[in-house]
């Protein structure tokens, strides 16, 4: 039951990231196993790589969900991912990335709605009382459907 993680990521960077495992994920949480964490101001699809403290300082993020039942990558198919990854000096989790079936990744896709607060037409601009006239007959709708 790991406290902390070492997660590889699908970034250009040779080195993998640690994160906390929050208590109620800790029995599933596996080194192979796909796990979602924040990173930034989104989140990403990275694979735990291994267990403990790498000697990061400062406040660690906690993993937000493991995805995997069982592990997706075995200590073999680890250990030869590491090495193409060191071979082809590339990333680690760009490597297992390009080892797992297509779309597998967990995609974040972020909505826009309008809240029931009023508004004034003439206090905004003829294109934003255009959308929030749209948002209020459709719903809630994702920023590329709005584009």
């Amino acid at each position: 039951m790991p406290e902390t993680v070492q997660v590889a990521l699908p970034l250009p960077l040779d080195q993998p990231f640690t994160y906390t495992v929050p208590p109620h994920l800790r029995e599933r949480a596996g080194v192979g196993c796909r796990v979602l964490v924040p990173f930034g101001h989104r989140s990403q699809t990275g694979v735990i790589v291994g267990v403990g403290d790498s000697g990061a300082t400062g406040k660690l993020k906690a993993i937000l969900d493991v995805l995997d039942d069982q592990p997706a990558f075995t200590d073999t198919m680890l250990r030869l991912t590491r090495w193409m990854a060191d071979y082809y000096v590339c990333g680690w989790g760009e490597v297992l990335r390009a080892a797992l079936p297509s779309g597998t990744d967990v995609a974040e896709e972020r909505s826009i709605s309008r809240t029931e607060k009023g508004y004034d037409e003439a206090s905004i601009g003829g294109g934003e009382a255009a959308v929030l006239r749209w948002l209020e007959e459709e719903g809630e709708t994702t920023f590329e459907e709005l584009r």
